[in-house]
């Protein structure tokens, strides 16, 4: 059982050592100057203190010693080890007790007793230290730390929990843990509570009226386990989660505006779009030119790309299938107007990835080379362990705003919208995928796709019978 009222933390210490001097036998001369020499060296000891007791029988000892809180109980006298291990015993083994046997002559006890004593007070110090180092460490912490009894009692906590309710030690200790929230989350927190005292671990969160106003705490509950394999409590800390679950909130509303936004702009499209392909078969029955058919593709892809938009909105699961990079970068590459751009392919590896996903990330990286690098800059396409790239040889991205490209809205072009490179992350990161912006070898901007399942295993043989048989990369 933990004591009540204390903030202190780790065993219990005192600096006080108690010496039971077995007062039976004869030589109770010798027996007075050993206590009057032991007394006067204890009282040397600074913040210490030495109890000198004398008894005659182990009974007397516990007597004595009812309600002592020691750090140590040294037994000296004739019988001494018979009484310690007694004394020992009747505490179950929770009080350290040193036994100083005496055969002759008292005397020659004295620097055992002392030699125990200073070691006990020693030990006493360093573990005050600790529990004073510790309890700085978790009076420092922003969280609430606490530590409830096998009752369910406050018994032990850190000085947040005084700052936040603004009440004393005195008016905490023993609290249940139900007692700092409100009525509507209550019986939540009880429910925890008794969780933790079955051996359970437990996470809830609660509504507390606090010194800051109103918190939503997270609360966690992990049970305390005796060396009998007992629960004899439980400790865990409280941490302030009101902003996060606003921000939490916002994003949830959020996402659900924007997933009514997308089924009403997709539902919109479908007319115009539809009208235009119903003209563009029309001429094409008279005229199927290679613009027309280019018009065509692109109007499928406008297609695709608003059943992409629909399903992700219903759906947030990512389908994935093993899939040739080489391909979808073809097909991503005839989706997007490149003029004098020219794509360089140099991978042969497959990807595990949604294909219509990886097609959006491929155009719009390929928009954004052909937009940044140049007139006619030269686009490259590799793999490596781990992932894919896409190179230019344009100017590349400054160091300060490699971070910057990436997030909404931002673009250094003019008419730019600044969506290009945050979809890209945001595809990326619906795969489970990283990018990042770096300086290619030609000086231009490398785009790396990190975290992709990727299999280059036969890519590199591929590459060599490629290379034998014409001398060049595969180009396009």
């Amino acid at each position: 059982m933990f004591p009540v009222e204390s903030r202190s933390f780790g065993p219990p210490t005192e600096e006080r050592t108690v010496v039971v001097v077995e007062s039976s036998g004869r030589d109770v001369a010798e027996r007075d100057d050993f206590v009057a020499a032991l007394t006067e060296a204890g009282d040397g000891l600074p913040d210490a203190s030495v109890r000198v007791v004398e008894v005659e029988t182990v009974a007397e000892a516990r007597t004595a010693l009812q309600g002592e809180d020691a750090g140590r109980v040294v037994v000296v006298g004739p019988d001494a080890e018979t009484l310690a291990a007694a004394f020992e015993s009747a505490t179950n083994g929770r009080q350290s007790v040193v036994a100083v046997p005496v055969s002759d002559d008292w005397h020659d006890a004295l620097s055992q007793c002392l030699h125990a004593v200073v070691d006990g007070w020693q030990t006493a110090q360093l573990l005050r230290s600790e529990q004073d180092r510790l309890t700085d460490a978790l009076d420092a912490l922003d969280d609430v730390f606490y530590i409830y009894d096998a009752d369910g009692r406050l018994v032990r906590w850190n000085s947040r929990l005084n700052d936040v309710f603004g009440l004393d030690d005195v008016e905490l200790a023993g609290l249940r843990a139900d007692a700092f929230f409100v009525d509507t989350s209550r019986e939540r927190v009880r429910n925890a509570a008794r969780e933790a005292l079955a051996g359970n671990d437990v996470v809830v969160e609660a509504d507390a009226e606090t010194e800051l106003g109103t918190v939503r705490f997270e609360l966690t509950g992990r049970p305390l386990i005796d060396d009998d394999g007992q629960v004899v409590g439980f400790s865990g800390v409280a941490r302030d989660v009101t902003q996060s679950r606003r921000t939490r909130e916002r994003l949830a509303q959020e996402n659900e505006d924007l997933d009514a936004f997308g089924r009403v702009l997709t539902h919109d499209l479908r007319n115009p779009l539809g009208v235009a392909t119903g003209y563009l078969e029309q001429h094409r029955e008279s005229d199927d030119s290679p613009e027309l058919r280019r018009v065509a593709r692109a109007l499928e892809r406008m297609d695709d790309l608003i059943d992409e938009v629909r399903s992700s909105s219903r759906d947030a699961h990512l389908s994935r299938s093993t899939v040739a990079l080489a391909d979808v970068v073809q097909q991503a590459w005839d989706a997007v107007e490149t003029r004098d751009a020219l794509l360089v392919v140099d991978t042969w590896a497959s990807v595990e990835a949604n294909p219509r996903r990886l097609q959006r990330l491929l155009e719009n990286l390929f928009r954004n080379c052909v937009e940044h690098a140049g007139a006619a800059p030269t686009v490259r396409v590799g793999d490596f362990d781990g992932g894919f790239f896409v190179a230019d040889d344009g100017p590349g991205v400054p160091d300060e705003l490699r971070e910057d490209v990436f997030r909404t809205g931002f673009t250094t072009a003019s008419g730019g919208t600044g969506y290009g490179l945050s979809i890209v992350r945001e595809l990326a990161g619906m795969h489970g995928w990283r990018v990042d912006v770096t300086t290619d070898p030609s000086g231009g901007a490398r785009f790396a796709v990190h975290g992709v399942d990727i299999d280059r295993a036969n890519a590199d043989a591929d590459r060599g019978v490629s290379e034998r048989a014409d001398g060049r990369d595969r180009a396009s």
